[in-house]
């Protein structure tokens, strides 16, 4: 079956920068009788249509990955580009006063 899929997101681990329009996929039988029948029964207009619609779940969670992943290494960049260097002990002294702050407002 060959199917219309949407461009791959930019900046995933597997993107090389290339774009394509038209990918040929192999499904497993039992996939791609499921994909007609949706077709044939009216719910999708075109085997393409059905296939974006499964990937939408997939290609959410890969975007909300993607912004997590963005957030992590700004914070890790902030940290690294912090001046101030704890002791081990600094760090847990100040872990012990948040953390009883934080059980004060519980």
């Amino acid at each position: 079956m060959r199917a219309l899929l949407p461009k791959p997101i930019m900046g995933t681990g597997a993107d090389t920068g290339r774009r394509w329009d038209r990918m040929t996929l192999n499904l497993p039988k039992d996939i791609e009788t499921l994909v007609l029948a949706r077709v044939e029964s009216g719910d999708f207009a075109s085997a393409e249509e059905a296939l974006r619609d499964a990937m939408k779940p997939w290609l959410d969670a890969e975007h909300s990955r993607q912004q997590k992943l963005r957030s992590i290494k700004a914070k890790i960049a902030e940290g690294d580009a912090d001046p101030v260097d704890l002791t081990p002990a600094e760090v847990a002294s100040r872990l012990d006063k948040l953390a009883e702050t934080l059980t004060k407002h519980a």
